[in-house]
């Protein structure tokens, strides 16, 4: 709608660094002693999606002007399956292309997860110790999504790694999942 945004926070990468300002009650923003040559900004404010832009700063003047859409709001708590338990430190985020919204659980299990793209349809709950979640989400601008999420905890797997004479080997890395899989140290 053209309605400035106050408030709004701006991370700016250009030239190896990252520098950030709040834009003023005009919803201006302004860098100075920026280099020439590429950079990436990202954008946030509550209830509005996130907005990542990239460009190339040239020599004199160089103007970005930034359009946030609304988002939609999902709240809800994430409890252990088993127990019922509360469960802390659960991320949670739900995306749609380059736009993502990202909170955690609280103390209480609760959380809030603010800007999320109107179009977003898939939430996914991570916690070390619990089996990743993804479920269906349909967020809208309209009235609060309420989502509880109940999460499995995850099987442990335990070892050691040594060496030809059963000597433990230091800082030594394994994979699980054959070739896509991460690397663990």
């Amino acid at each position: 709608t053209g309605t400035p945004i106050p408030g709004a926070v701006a991370m700016l990468r250009a030239g190896g660094r990252v520098r950030m300002a709040t834009a003023d009650e005009g919803g201006a923003i302004r860098f100075d002693g920026l280099p020439v040559g590429p950079f990436s900004m990202g954008v946030v404010h509550r209830g509005h999606v996130l907005k990542d832009l990239r460009g190339h700063l040239t020599e004199g003047r160089n103007q970005v002007d930034v359009s946030m859409a609304r988002g939609a709001t999902i709240v809800g708590e994430v409890r252990d399956a088993q127990s019922g338990a509360p469960v802390v430190g659960v991320v949670l985020s739900v995306s749609s292309g380059d736009a993502i919204a990202v909170t955690h659980t609280d103390e209480a299990g609760q959380y809030r997860l603010d800007g999320v793209p109107p179009d977003a349809t898939r939430m996914t709950a991570r916690h070390p110790r619990y089996v990743e979640q993804h479920l269906a989400v349909a967020p809208t601008l309209e009235h609060t999504v309420k989502v509880v999420v109940r999460l499995q905890l995850g099987l442990e797997l335990r070892g050691k790694v040594v060496d030809t004479e059963n000597r433990p080997l230091g800082h030594a890395r394994f994979m699980l999942g054959g070739l896509k899989s991460k690397i663990y140290k």
